[in-house]
């Protein structure tokens, strides 16, 4: 979730990057949540040290004093739970059936929900020197490192190599998992493992530390990391044991990094 108070001392950056990477999320009311929950806080807050206050009158006051010292503590006491229980904060938004802003009255933990609900959509502005673009095929070319290897014959990709050395198997790898599956055997799935081998001694040789992460993670991790909400459809859920399948590595390692 971007910090608020990034938002708050540039709402126009934030509603250009709404705009570039296609979210469609409404930052002045975020900015408006945000003012009004900060009001009702201080307002509890405001509630709160008077009763402290009247609080510690209370067992110092004299018998026949402490009854009107309680009533207006349980004045207070109402009054605190009118304004968190009660419609005090009021929330706009644009009926697109009927084609006008209306608005509702709700309290503060329900502004609270709302608040987080929108704030998490809030994308990341963009660099100032990465070109925008409405998809992949407006991609610009920064550089090409070396140079493409020119062949005087047809060369096979990796599919026609591996059947054709038997290393892997396709059809059979659908028919146990699905589309997009394969099984690699015999010396592809050396191959493989020798390929992992070599990368993680690269990157340790320059001072990465190997990690072995969880595979499954709570929705708290999910939606720290960033991929919740938004990508629910595309993940995995253990309904049972309410934990998603990380399709990378970046959810448990950038999480880790949280706890100390």
């Amino acid at each position: 979730m971007i910090d608020i108070k990034q938002i708050r001392e540039n709402p126009e950056k934030f509603k250009a990057a709404c705009k570039a990477k296609g979210f469609e999320v409404n930052i002045d009311l975020i900015l408006e949540l945000d003012r009004q929950i900060l009001a009702t806080k201080k307002k509890l807050q405001e509630i709160a040290t008077d009763k402290n206050r009247l609080g510690k009158a209370y067992a110092r006051a004299k018998k026949e004093d402490q009854d009107q010292i309680f009533q207006q503590l349980m004045e207070l006491k109402d009054k605190e739970q009118d304004i968190k229980i009660g419609g005090q904060i009021s929330v706009r938004w644009l009926n697109v059936e009927l084609g006008r802003a209306e608005s509702k009255l709700i309290n503060i933990d329900e502004a609270l929900r709302e608040f987080d609900e929108l704030a998490l959509l809030v994308p990341q502005p963009a660099d100032d020197d990465v070109p925008l673009g409405k998809d992949d095929t407006e991609n610009v070319e920064i550089r090409r490192e070396g140079r493409i290897r020119q062949f005087d014959f047809e060369p096979k990709d990796h599919v026609q190599l591996g059947l054709a050395l038997d290393i892997i198997d396709i059809e059979r790898g659908v028919k146990l998992a699905g589309t997009r599956n394969y099984v690699l055997k015999g010396e592809g799935a050396l191959l493989h493992w020798a390929v992992l081998h070599f990368a993680m001694d690269c990157m340790v040789s320059k001072g990465y530390v190997p990690m072995s992460v969880p595979l499954l993670m709570k929705d708290k991790t999910m939606t720290g990391t960033g991929f919740f909400p938004g990508s629910e459809d595309q993940t995995y859920r253990m309904e049972k044991d309410r934990l998603n399948l990380a399709g990378t590595a970046e959810v448990p390692l950038t999480a880790y990094h949280r706890y100390h």
